[in-house]
């Protein structure tokens, strides 16, 4: 038979144990908090630790670095490589390109230029494979090709747009399914 005491000092612990652990909810509470906090601090006016786009906009680096969170990423890397666009989380085109690979799956161009990006996509899991290809004559009829980035950089914007495309129909699972660039949506700020 146990001894009383002994039982009743290990119910203490027990008791003592739990009054000074936080719930996990209220961990997570605790954590998001600090998380708000540093990306307030981070995110003022000047401040060069994070791109423009983030300054004064703590929310908006709060999803960032939350969408990096779950995508395995580390916050600095979250605020250089994912933006806030028009209310959507949105990946760097490179990111997305690198997500993909880190899975395991194939990237490959078989065309870049300034006039045309094709991008060959296979899945390693299941062998599906896809082409994809972006010319600046897509872009026109997009209503984009007249945009100060598209009209310096094309070539990149073209691969930009290749890569959201073939990541939408074949890699959405890899890149937590945010699969839109910012190039997508706007002009590229911090090019």
């Amino acid at each position: 038979m146990p001894d009383p005491e002994v039982v009743d000092a290990d119910a203490e612990d027990a008791a003592a144990e739990i009054v000074h652990h936080p719930s996990p909810v209220d961990a997570q509470r605790s954590e998001l908090n600090v998380l708000w906090r540093k990306c307030q601090l981070i995110c003022a006016q000047g401040n060069e630790i994070v791109p423009k786009h983030f300054w004064g906009r703590p929310e908006a680096a709060l999803s960032a670095v939350l969408m990096g969170r779950e995508l395995g990423l580390g916050d600095m890397l979250s605020l250089q490589r994912i933006y806030v666009v028009d209310g959507k989380v949105v990946l760097a085109a490179e990111l997305i390109r690198g997500l993909i690979r880190k899975a395991g799956h194939s990237l490959t161009y078989t065309e870049r230029t300034n006039e045309r990006c094709t991008i060959h996509g296979r899945r390693a899991d299941t062998g599906d494979e896809l082409d994809v290809t972006w010319t600046l004559d897509d872009a026109t009829k997009a209503g984009v090709a007249g945009k100060r980035n598209w009209q310096t950089y094309p070539r990149a914007m073209l691969d930009a747009r290749a890569t959201t495309e073939i990541a939408r129909a074949l890699f959405s699972d890899c890149v937590g399914w945010a699969v839109y660039a910012p190039e997508d949506f706007t002009e590229v700020r911090d090019a």
